[in-house]
Parts: structure tokens; C-alpha cells; sequence
């Protein structure tokens, strides 16, 4: 890290061992191809919910679309409010009748952080002095929804806890970062992580754990 900037694109590969969870929102391009109709401007319509609360506190947003069924309610989002009265407008789908949103406040998870949504350029500009190769091009990226990250490397104890098994080639410390994992072994530890602590009501319905992209 340097000036707020990631220089070198391998050091996400160094990330594999955190855990986040959250909601990303997937999006479509229509492209114009020789002899189909060309694309015509739509008016697509968004739901959204007023939230009122301290400014900084953080809420998860969710909906359903059957108020009678209590069970029903799916996280959408993650919300750290940047004012007191904050409009929070859902993307993920066009607004309808039927759907209902609303706003908990929620308790920040043990060891994680929250990162809002923003936009950061990955990688040096060419005139940075001791720049190397593989920290080009510059690119920009953009975050379109907030989301938690573990703060610190997952420990040999958590993914013991998880898991059942330590594959670390350094034991003798539960306090130290799990190693010679694969990338399997980290999605799987995911994704186990995700079930128990859903079942546990420790993580609100639609929300998981997964590696950091």
C-alpha cells in the first residue's frame, strides 16, 4: 500500500486467508450487433427506504415480498450512514409492487471492518519513482456496495473450529494464521463458516462469507 493505492496487483493474491460477506449486484451491457434492432432508451423505476439514525451507525437493508411469511425477510445490503436522514435506493432489481424493505441497525461483527462504497485507483501512475512493471496500467475501480472484511488473517484456531483439521506447516500457536491452504479449502471454509453462523442468527438471512475478489 502506498498513498493509499495498491501497488502491486499480486498483493491481492496475499489476501486468500480473509473472509468477507456481503451482497454484490450484478449488472448486464446490451451491445448493438449488425442487423438486430438497435437499443431504445428505457425508464426503469427503484425502490428505496429512508433511514433515520446516527450518522456513522451501520444498518443492513432488507426486503421481502410477503409481509405474513416473518421468515421471509433477505439481506440486500450494508449500509454505514453518511448522514442522519440517508435515502438508501436498491439496484439489484426494478421496483414493484409487491416488495418490502426495511432497516436494522446492526452491531458491527467481531474483527471485521466496513468498507463503504467508493472508488480508488489500483496500481502506480508510469512517472512514480521505483515503480515496478507489474504495477501498471492504473486502473479504476469502483465498489458499488458496501461490505464487511475480516480484519485480521483467519487463525489456525478459527479454521480448526470450522473445519475440524489444521493444515498449518507452523503449529504450536491456535493464534497464528491457517497456511497451506488451497483456494478450495478457503471457499470451502466459507461457505461452513457461512451455514453455522446463519444457523446461529449470528449474520442476518442473505449474507455470506467468501474471499475477498
Amino acid at each position: 500500500m502506498h498513498n493509499g493505492k495498491i501497488k502491486d496487483k499480486s498483493m491481492l493474491k496475499n489476501l486468500k486467508s480473509y473472509v468477507w460477506f456481503g451482497i454484490i449486484a450484478g449488472f448486464a451491457a446490451t451491445i448493438p450487433v449488425p442487423g438486430q434492432t438497435p437499443p431504445s432508451l428505457g425508464l426503469r423505476l427503484f425502490a428505496g427506504i429512508n433511514i433515520n439514525g446516527a450518522t456513522g451507525s451501520n444498518y443492513v437493508v432488507q426486503t421481502t415480498t410477503d409481509l405474513a411469511q416473518t421468515n421471509s425477510w433477505t439481506s440486500v445490503a450494508f449500509v454505514r450512514l453518511p448522514a442522519t436522514n440517508y435515502l438508501f435506493v436498491d439496484t439489484t432489481a426494478p421496483a414493484t409492487g409487491n416488495r418490502f424493505y426495511r432497516a436494522l441497525l446492526q452491531n458491527p461483527p467481531t474483527n471485521m471492518v466496513f468498507i463503504p462504497p467508493n472508488t480508488f485507483n489500483l496500481g502506480t501512475p508510469t512517472n512514480e519513482v521505483n515503480r515496478s512493471a507489474d504495477e501498471s496500467p492504473q486502473t479504476t475501480v469502483t465498489i458499488s456496495h458496501g461490505f464487511w472484511m475480516g480484519k485480521y488473517e483467519v487463525t489456525q484456531r478459527e479454521y480448526l473450529a470450522v473445519i475440524g483439521s489444521n493444515p498449518s506447516g507452523f503449529p504450536g500457536d491456535l493464534n497464528r494464521p491457517v497456511e497451506s491452504v488451497s483456494w478450495l479449502d478457503a471457499t470451502n471454509y466459507c461457505a461452513q463458516l457461512t451455514q453455522q453462523e446463519l444457523t446461529a442468527g449470528h449474520i442476518p438471512p442473505g449474507s455470506h462469507y467468501r474471499l475477498p475478489t
